[in-house]
């Protein structure tokens, strides 16, 4: 029997604990692994890691607290140097996966010579009870779908990011987030492996 290779998600936050803790569980209720959670603390207040480990259960947790905000792409670009993966993944704090997220699409990349795998998503919008400092989705939709077609990416961003995971090898083949992007850097990743 062939033991499953390590992926890694990586985890951008910056002083959404909340957040931060409703991604970690996703991530632990995986049904895929092994898992390592690379959580990248943008200059953000310190984090309990500890506590996060607590939630991340059997997940290894990787963490990198960086003194100052440097933005999503070089947070993100940290995340992937950190990262010890054969596959990366992203989810930022604000995200949730859904239980066989990352097994889905692991089965796609090991039985095809492909080089990223993605797959669809919802929205929730959330309401947040102020009293008891929390949140809950008040409503849900899909988020826009289309089959893979590298013209179309150019135009409409209709992949998120946290619906996408990669092969290590095409960082350092092809690059990874361009510093220049204060927003969209998730779009110009994607795009810049089919053009």
């Amino acid at each position: 029997m062939t033991e499953n290779p390590l992926i890694s998600i990586i985890v951008r936050t910056k002083d959404r604990p909340q957040f931060l803790k409703r991604a970690l569980a996703s991530i632990a209720a995986q049904t895929y692994r092994p898992l390592e959670a690379v959580v990248i603390n943008d200059g953000g207040n310190p984090l309990d890691l500890d506590a996060l480990q607590a939630i991340l259960g059997d997940v290894t947790l990787s963490a990198l607290q960086l003194e100052q905000n440097v933005g999503r792409a070089n947070a993100g670009n940290q995340g992937i140097a950190q990262a010890q993966g054969a596959y990366i993944g992203f989810l930022d704090d604000d995200d949730e996966f859904l239980p066989e997220h990352i097994a889905s699409l692991y089965q796609t990349l090991s039985t095809t010579q492909l080089a990223v795998a993605y797959s669809d998503c919802k929205i929730h919008i959330l309401a947040h009870d102020a009293v008891a400092d929390s949140y809950a989705v008040v409503a849900a939709r899909p988020f826009i779908t289309y089959d893979f077609h590298p013209a179309l990416l150019l135009f409409l961003n209709y992949i998120p990011l946290i619906c996408l995971l990669f092969r290590r090898e095409i960082f350092a083949e092809a690059g990874a987030f361009d510093p220049a992007f204060e927003l969209y850097e998730d779009w110009d990743l994607p795009v810049s492996y089919t053009h």
